[in-house]
């Protein structure tokens, strides 16, 4: 039966303290690839084709409000932090009676969609599973324990298992219930256990005491389940995403010096013969066209990068388009609302804001161009600023096609340099500089004879 047959909907269990995390942050509030935990488990729900969706919170849940309202997710409070199965009940309060109850980790960012659909249609009408997976080192993990015909008996948490601890298979926490099983059970779930808890894996037991059928479907990778307790597994997490986007990039025919040192935070879309460095990081939606070269510890971000066009290293790209065979860097940074057109050179140390500059034009050291219009084939010298701020508001600054733009000169906006223009080195420019004009303004050199600086 198809996922998308079945009446049900999810509870994300998001409770959890996380006192193993060291912070005062919530767990699933922590960041994993600049992103927090929980975001990757309501985006995997977005995908589902689930009749409500409910994130069961503590009542301390301040900081979760803000970065997860979300019209199709509701939220549910549990006062005591009673165990996994008194979240559930809490989060059973907001659905509706009839639904099968599709049960998720909020700590648990690495789960595959196609895992989850899969898992959900392989559970016939009527009946619950829990999602398993086979660790070469299980410790910390409840194990499946099942008869000899390889039917699901239980499952012992970690703190309680004894000769239970040889099993390799475990409980990843990902539950399919059934709306009458769990309606009629979780209330019967006791807290004789180590950690006196409403344990939600002995519903198991009971329901099938009650002969309610249950299964084990052991799809998961170990990469998948891996559920986030510490700044550990934290690190491991991130390391097996960073893999898993390197991949996806391989995949697409980037050529990766070292897919271990580069991080994808996003999503990326590749042309052929593109090659990343070591160290680079990619974030957002970032479009890289043929033959596009982005070198060492360089960070692209919402950007689209255009054919045969090199980024050298250390430069900071962000919310801009740059066009073909342009050469940025190295440690140029161009920051949101550029737009650099085709064969366009932006040098070391050289920052860009909100400014377009047109085809051919350089700006090869030292300059600070925001809030800026540039022509075609104009070169601005090293140490030339435009001053776009005045302390109260921001104005532009125009400078034309074919112009030379001196080194160390101030143009102070607003104001616009014409067509074929030079404006000589050193000058604070205030008023306009028309077409085929030179532009000077400096003060007049005075030089004192037989000065003594000690004097």
């Amino acid at each position: 039966m198809s996922s998308k047959d079945k009446t049900y909907s999810v509870i994300i269990l998001a409770a959890g303290k996380g006192t193993r995390m060291c912070s005062n942050i919530p767990k699933v509030l922590h960041a994993l690839n600049h992103r927090p935990l929980i975001d990757y488990c309501i985006n995997l729900t977005s995908s589902l084709s689930a009749q409500a969706k409910v994130l069961v919170v503590q009542p301390e849940h301040d900081l979760l409000f803000p970065a997860f309202i979300h019209d199709e997710v509701s939220y549910a409070t549990q006062d005591q932090q009673l165990g996994t199965a008194h979240a559930v009940r809490c989060g059973l309060e907001a659905i509706d009676d009839y639904h099968d109850v599709l049960i998720l980790c909020g700590d648990m960012p690495l789960l595959k969609l196609e895992t989850l659909e899969r898992f959900v249609a392989l559970i016939d009408k009527g009946s619950s599973a829990v999602l398993t997976s086979t660790f070469k080192n299980p410790f910390g993990y409840g194990r499946v324990v099942r008869d000899t015909k390889d039917n699901l008996l239980r499952i012992v948490e970690e703190k309680d298992a004894k000769e239970e601890k040889t099993i390799n298979e475990v409980n990843s926490g990902v539950m399919y219930l059934a709306a009458q099983m769990v309606r009629e059970t979780i209330h019967k779930i006791q807290t004789n256990n180590v950690q006196k808890e409403q344990y939600l894996t002995d519903i198991i037991e009971i329901a099938i005491q009650e002969g309610h059928n249950f299964l084990a479907i052991n799809i998961a990778d170990e990469d998948e389940v891996l559920g986030i307790n510490s700044k550990r597994d934290l690190a491991m997490a991130e390391s097996i995403l960073r893999k898993r986007n390197a991949e996806a990039l391989l995949d697409q025919g980037v050529t990766l010096i070292d897919p271990g040192r580069v991080d994808v935070r996003g999503k990326v879309t590749a042309g052929k013969d593109v090659t990343l460095d070591i160290g680079v990081i990619l974030e957002g939606n970032v479009e890289l066209g043929d033959n596009v070269y982005i070198g060492p510890y360089s960070l692209i971000k919402d950007t689209s990068i255009g054919a045969g066009t090199k980024i050298l290293s250390h430069s900071v790209i962000e919310a801009s388009v740059i066009g073909s065979h342009c050469s940025i860097g190295p440690f140029a940074r161009i920051r949101p609302g550029a737009e650099l057109e085709d064969a366009v050179k932006v040098g070391n140390f050289v920052e860009i804001k909100k400014t377009k500059i047109g085809k051919g034009s350089k700006a090869n050291h030292f300059s600070y161009l925001g809030d800026t219009q540039i022509g075609e084939h104009t070169n601005i010298g090293a140490g030339a600023i435009t001053c776009n701020y005045d302390g109260k508001s921001k104005h532009k600054t125009i400078i034309g096609n074919n112009s030379f733009v001196g080194t160390n000169a101030s143009l102070v906006a607003p104001v616009e340099i014409g067509d074929n223009a030079f404006v000589a080195a050193g000058s604070v420019i205030t008023e306009n500089v028309p077409s085929d004009s030179l532009g000077i303004a400096r003060a007049k050199q005075e030089n004192k004879k037989d000065w003594d600086k000690k004097g």
